[in-house]
Parts: structure tokens; C-alpha cells; sequence
């Protein structure tokens, strides 16, 4: 048995950093489950076949691809390009971008009442 109550702390922070990764992630893997992440990127692809089916919707993507970025060919790579994410591409985004660092905190207080 460890004696030393020094090493029986390290050993417990690092459990609890163990524990806490597999917390985090796991909570990562049910907020798109709950947010529905996987459903929208096909309801994305959905919107663009059904925008597309029609050449009114054809003419606008071309343009629009022009316009925008310059090249009309994109309209053969966009759907490629949506298939292609992934959710390990969405949950590395994720940790990416929404820090503790990288956000705005609103504190909404109501006006004090007038005399």
C-alpha cells in the first residue's frame, strides 16, 4: 500500500483528470445527440438536392457561387464538402471554439424601479 499522502494525492488528481476528460467528451457526444447535429447536416444536404432539383434553383446556386466566391464550379463540390464533416469534425470545432475564453457574458438586470 502507498503511505505517503503525497503520492496518494497524485495519484488521485490524476484519476480525477482521467475521470473529467471522459466526463467532458461524453457530455460533448450527447449535446449533439440532444441538439440534433447529425439530423440538421442532413437536413442540409436535403435543402440543397430539393434547391437544386429545379433549374430556377440551379441558375440562382451558379450565380450565387460566382458571386460569392468566384468560381460557379462549386456547385459540384458543396454537397461533397457537407458529407465530408463528420462529428469528430464538429466535436474537435466545438473544443475549439466554445472556451471559457472565447465568449460573452450578458448579464441582463432589470432597470430599477422609479420613485
Amino acid at each position: 500500500m502507498i503511505k505517503d499522502p503525497a503520492v496518494k494525492l497524485q495519484l488521485a488528481s490524476s484519476y480525477a483528470r482521467i475521470a473529467n476528460y471522459w466526463k467532458f467528451f461524453d457530455g460533448e457526444s450527447k449535446q449533439l445527440i440532444k441538439y440534433h447535429i447529425y439530423d440538421q447536416k442532413q437536413a442540409v444536404e436535403n435543402d440543397f438536392v430539393t434547391s437544386n432539383s429545379r433549374v430556377a434553383g440551379v441558375a440562382e446556386s451558379l450565380a450565387n457561387y460566382k458571386m460569392y466566391y468566384g468560381d460557379a464550379n462549386l456547385i459540384n463540390t458543396e454537397l461533397q464538402r457537407y458529407m465530408a464533416v463528420t462529428k469528430e469534425d464538429i466535436k474537435n470545432a466545438a473544443k475549439k471554439y466554445f472556451t471559457v475564453d472565447n465568449r460573452v457574458v450578458l448579464h441582463y438586470l432589470p432597470k430599477e424601479a422609479q420613485p
